[in-house]
């Protein structure tokens, strides 16, 4: 693994009264992309697995091995994701609509209630793009990053 510096954030959530597990089926399908980057997450964006170039590729994501991933933790807490995501506007936007759908499916999970909190009492522009009321189910695309092991890479289809 390649080194890391370590970054200290000031945001945790809450756990979860009951964690997700992901299906042998999935995790075995998910270990077999050995040619692309591939995630797993649920509906509040908490990474639930992943394979190994998902994780090369997202070394700062998974860089701290008490708290675990969340996708919109890290692009509106953590100040690396700017310089991490090369369309970082457009990714943050996506972020917002994907939550926000699924506060339509689950208008009463109270860990995305928390992470919605967290994120809008931390973040102005979270704040910002919450208020527009966007939805998005976001299946498939492209994302340009930088990443410690590739300067300028991108993926499609996922």
């Amino acid at each position: 693994m390649l080194p890391i510096a370590r970054h200290v954030c000031t945001w945790e959530l809450p756990p979860t009264s009951r964690p997700q597990q992901v299906r042998p089926s999935i995790r075995r399908l998910v270990d077999g992309l050995t040619t692309a980057p591939a995630v797993v997450s649920n509906g509040r964006l908490d990474v639930l697995c992943t394979n190994p170039l998902r994780d090369a590729l997202f070394l700062e994501l998974f860089s701290d091995p008490v708290r675990s991933a969340n996708s919109a933790l890290y692009v509106f807490l953590d100040p690396r994701a700017r310089t991490f995501y090369g369309e970082w506007d457009s990714v943050a936007h996506d972020v917002v609509a994907s939550l926000h759908g699924e506060a339509g499916r689950s208008p009463h999970d109270r860990a995305l209630s928390d992470l919605v909190g967290l994120l809008s009492t931390r973040g102005e522009e979270f704040r910002l793009l919450w208020a527009g009321h966007d939805v998005r189910f976001h299946r498939a695309g492209t994302e340009r990053f930088s990443s410690a092991c590739r300067p300028k890479a991108s993926s499609a289809g996922w």
